[in-house]
């Protein structure tokens, strides 16, 4: 199985649309074993939180 690392900027894009967000949305889909860092956790609250009151 392959295993893919994320980063915060690859997390958006599959929870906010934007450029590469199918790739990022059909690795996630896929059986890829994917790694995220325990910041990353903290990072996408924040900036999904910037995008949604951006767009308000």
């Amino acid at each position: 199985m392959k295993r893919y690392f994320l980063d915060t900027s690859a997390l958006v894009k599959i929870y906010h649309r934007e450029d590469g967000s199918d790739y990022c949305l059909d690795l996630y889909l896929s059986n890829a074993h994917i790694i995220i860092s325990e910041l990353a956790r903290v990072e996408l609250h924040s900036a999904l939180y910037r995008k949604h009151v951006r767009n308000n």
